[in-house]
């Protein structure tokens, strides 16, 4: 067997020596070892010649988009010399197996990695592609990976407990779904006939993408736990400077975990798990909006953007796949995907130790043990690790997320009938529902309605807001209604919490103060009676209070614990106040009366007459919104 070792770095100057220092003690070293510079802007290149040679070293040039791992790795395999095999490991009626070890700059082989990952090669013909146990950078015995594969949202499954310490307890496995990219050894002929690593995923699934196309393909990939790699995973954490950004990872991983599995999914179920994709990122990005952490949500609606923006990734990686496959996805790789009791076990103990203040299978080291380092280094990059999995603690642990929970229980405990059994909202002022949102639409344009003996009163104004949130619900008019009834609570609640931001500072105060109005004997009896409108306008009340005394105060008397009237401010109140004069009209007569008084306050007291643009705003465009039934 004749093995080629590719180093691909980039910026990795505080890592790269170690590695370097690694790859020179194994115990059956690297036949000929290959250093790629990824357009570095710091001196990863010089330390790679110093290592090494000019001979042995390509450098790529700076580009404006990252160089991706596969396409290193491929300049690398171009650039290297053939070497002869060694007969004394190669059966004299077999031709020289030809190797190639995949090495990342922040990865640290045992000096015995190299050899045992050869041992099992030679041991299972049909292996064309194994990979070492991963470890902690720092840690050193914290278990990252030994093997792992994807569930069907996405999200990488190591079968790893958080912050598990490594004992030997996995070292039973052995035929896995994929291994990781760093340490990665992979039979030279299967690797070019498979393409290489797929261009669509420049940095992150493009193993997991490369073990299924192997498996599809009729190979098997392995896992040896008797080689040891650690790995810092600093592309994933920020570490690398002016490479990746912290929280950079997420997006780019999400992108690349939706590219993998619409690439091997069936094409009659390419819409379904879209959906379902889809779905899972809607749920994040709200968390992420209600915990107020708007880039985590950007990053879920970005990796789609980015995905939908080129289709031609996806269709050319959809076409690369059939070329090489024997055997269908689910027969290749069926078996390893894991099932609905194995995730939900897992995400129970995550979330556990998130909450406990642990990391989860994404966080990585904690302890100080650092691992030993020669050359230069920069200590001021790579104290701490960034624990990816405290994010969704901290966001679960926000008072609007609890309150939104603790309301949302009270909620479904008093309404169980409806989900035990076959329980229906009816009764009180709650007319049976119409068929769809077209109905609901209908009903509000048509001059005449079928009411008892007819009726040319117009329909209520709230019923177009009713037929737009049915719309959104993909034309159900029956869900509209369940939705704003059902979630009223909740929403009241997270509606007064965030009205009243900065107006009470004490967090345990302004959160029972949300659930006292979330729960107030009005909403309570509007839903009980199926008051659509009243029910709403509990909802909207908050905000637009909130709204106009922000408008009437302007950007020059600013009041405690309120943000300043902007330009754009007085609209936002007239917006509000017509949504809330739609389903209640009688509350913009009680605004106009307040407003006048407030106005002529302000007038009076600061002697300016700018109030009363902002005022007209806010109490006319209602008017002009609502026509023709704001006339009536």
């Amino acid at each position: 067997m004749t093995v080629t070792a590719v180093v691909v770095a980039r910026d990795g100057r505080v890592w790269l020596p170690t590695t370097l220092a690694a790859l020179a003690a194994q115990t059956r070293p690297a036949d000929v070892t290959i250093g790629v510079d990824a357009g570095s802007t710091d001196d990863s290149a010089e330390i790679l010649r110093a290592a090494l040679g000019d001979e042995r070293v390509v450098s790529l040039p700076l580009q404006a988009r990252p160089i991706g791992f596969g396409e290193a790795v491929a300049a690398g395999l171009m650039q290297a010399p053939a070497v002869p095999p060694r007969e004394s490991t190669d059966s004299p009626d077999q031709p020289a197996a030809q190797w190639v070890w995949l090495i990342h700059d922040d990865s640290a082989p045992d000096p015995q990695a190299l050899e045992r990952l050869l041992e099992a090669a030679a041991g299972t013909p049909r292996a064309v592609i194994l990979g070492p146990k991963c470890l902690g950078w720092h840690d050193r015995r914290l278990l990252i990976e030994i093997g792992f594969t994807i569930t069907g949202g996405g999200r990488r499954f190591t079968d790893i407990d958080p912050a598990e310490h490594d004992q030997g307890q996995h070292d039973g496995r052995d035929v896995v779904h994929a291994v990781g990219s760093a340490g990665m050894l992979v039979r030279r002929d299967v690797f070019d006939a498979l393409g290489g690593f797929d261009p669509a995923l420049p940095l992150y699934r493009d193993d997991l993408d490369l073990c299924w196309r192997a498996w599809r393909a009729g190979h098997e990939v392995h896992v040896v736990p008797d080689a040891v790699l650690h790995h810092r995973e600093a592309s994933y954490h920020g570490r690398r400077a002016g490479s990746t950004r912290t929280g950079q990872g997420h997006r780019l991983d999400r992108r690349s975990a939706v590219h993998v599995l619409l690439a091997h999914t069936p094409l009659w179920r390419v819409p379904f798990t879209a959906l379902r994709l889809l779905i899972g990122s809607l749920i994040v990005a709200i968390i992420a909006l209600l915990g107020k952490d708007p880039r985590r949500a950007g990053d879920e609606a970005l990796a789609w953007g980015s995905l939908l923006a080129h289709p031609g990734r996806l269709a050319a990686a959809r076409r690369a796949i059939a070329q090489t496959s024997t055997l269908s996805s689910h027969a290749a790789v069926g078996e390893f995907r894991p099932g609905i009791a194995e995730q939900s076990r897992q995400a129970a103990e995550t979330i556990s130790a998130w909450f406990a203040g642990g990391s989860g299978s994404g966080g990585r080291e904690r302890a100080v043990a650092v691992a030993p380092e020669t050359g230069p280094t920069d200590e001021s990059m790579d104290l701490f690790d960034d624990d990816s999995a405290s994010w969704l603690r901290r966001v679960l642990t926000r008072p609007a997320v609890v309150l939104t929970f603790v309301l949302l229980v009270i909620t479904l405990v008093s309404t169980r009938g409806l989900w035990v059994g076959e329980g229906e909202l009816i009764g009180g002022a709650l007319l049976p529902a119409p068929a769809g949102a077209g109905d609901l639409w209908a009903t509000y344009a048509q001059a005449w309605h079928d009411v008892g003996p007819g009726s040319m009163v117009p329909a209520p104004v709230w019923m177009a807001l009713l037929a737009a949130l049915a719309t959104v619900l993909l034309g159900s008019a029956g869900a509209a209604i369940n939705v704003l009834l059902l979630l009223a609570v909740p929403l009241a609640g997270l509606s007064a919490w965030w009205s009243l931001r900065g107006v009470i500072t004490s967090n345990p105060v302004r959160f029972w103060a949300a659930v006292a109005y979330a729960l107030l004997p009005t909403m309570t009896a509007a839903i009980a009676t199926g008051r659509i409108g009243t029910t709403a306008a509990v909802l909207l009340l908050p905000p637009t209070i909130r709204a106009l005394v922000r408008t009437l105060a302007g950007p020059d008397q600013i009041i405690a614990g309120l943000s300043p009237c902007r330009s754009r401010t007085p609209w936002w109140a007239a917006l509000l106040l017509a949504a809330l004069t739609a389903v209640m009209p009688v509350l913009w007569l009680a605004a106009a009366v307040v407003v006048v008084i407030a106005v002529i306050i302000v007038i009076v007291r600061a002697r300016s007459a700018a109030v009363l643009v902002r005022a007209g705003i806010a109490l006319l465009v209602p008017v002009v919104l609502l026509l023709p039934w704001s006339l009536l």
